[in-house]
């Protein structure tokens, strides 16, 4: 029997994974002689071992039988393009988008961080250079938007799914935008990274009463707060935050972060630290607060 196609995408697959066939096939009982004889195609797998497969690679069924896929795909999991992926995002499933950012992960052992700062903020830089220039409509952005929301969120779970043991910091984070700013996905990807080190994290989003704000506060004691800032129009809402914040938030630190605030106006407040890179520094600040006495 000749090689079949899907022979050959599960052999190519498994070898941009850096997996042996034993390797593969451990994950689910699949004897190594097995594996040899799809790829060779002198074997075809049953359905529930295709499914098997595919979900081993971190890759969707229908790549393991697509022979004019298989090429360009393999190639952007390993070099990430952001015009490649913004066709992707334009025209392919979220099911096609998220495998292909999980293969990219996998290809190079990249970590969740490495995902978010290398393709997603990229990727929601792009898609506002593109509705600023007038190239993508409002709907295109919305949609790619959500879609890039929901990435975060399954790679996030993904991400958590696959840390043995699952890390326990033991620690609490509060996020919110200054009010009337909805850019709120920095801030978004932040509190997954933090989730993923085994913080309980309280995403709050924009437009949040600073009265509710300064009870929930005082309910859940949180470690870190931390309130992003995309431009300087939303400065007056955020004034009346850092003014609340730093009479009654105790000992908690503070840490505003985005362009919409100047440097060196967090002298103004005694708890405030202004880090515009949350997904780099930022980071860093929160994993050092581990490292504290509680």
């Amino acid at each position: 029997m000749s090689e079949t196609i899907f022979g050959k995408n599960l052999r190519f697959y498994r070898k941009k994974l850096g997996m042996t066939q034993r390797e593969l096939g451990m994950k689910y009982d699949i004897a190594q002689v097995s594996i040899a004889n799809y790829e060779k195609g002198t074997r075809f797998p049953g359905e529930r071992t295709i499914i098997q497969l595919a979900e081993g690679l971190g890759i969707s069924i229908d790549l393991l039988f697509s022979e004019l896929k298989q090429k360009s795909r393999g190639k952007m999991a390993h070099t990430f393009q952001t015009d490649e992926f913004m066709k992707y995002l334009l025209n392919e499933s979220l099911d096609d988008c998220l495998n292909y950012t999980r293969g990219w992960m996998k290809s190079g052992h990249y970590s969740l961080q490495d995902c978010f700062l290398k393709i997603i903020v990229p990727l929601l830089k792009e898609t506002g250079n593109r509705w600023q220039g007038g190239s993508l409509t409002i709907l295109e952005e919305h949609l790619i938007s959500e879609k890039i929301r929901e990435i975060i969120s399954l790679i996030s779970a993904y991400s958590r799914q696959e840390q043995q043991p699952a890390p326990t910091a033991r620690r609490v984070w509060v996020g919110l935008c200054a009010p009337s700013d909805k850019h709120d996905m920095g801030l978004f990807m932040f509190s997954q990274l933090l989730r993923a080190r085994g913080w309980t994290s309280y995403f709050l989003g924009p437009d949040v009463p600073v009265n509710d704000l300064t009870a929930m506060l005082k309910k859940y004691k949180p470690d870190l707060i931390n309130i992003s800032i995309a431009s300087g129009l939303f400065m007056g809402g955020l004034e009346a935050y850092l003014q609340n914040l730093n009479a009654k938030s105790d000992n908690c630190p503070i840490v505003v972060s985005g362009e919409g605030f100047s440097e060196g106006k967090e002298s103004l407040y005694e708890k405030i630290q202004y880090i515009p890179d949350l997904l780099d520094r930022g980071y860093d600040y929160a994993i050092g607060l581990e490292e504290k006495d509680v």
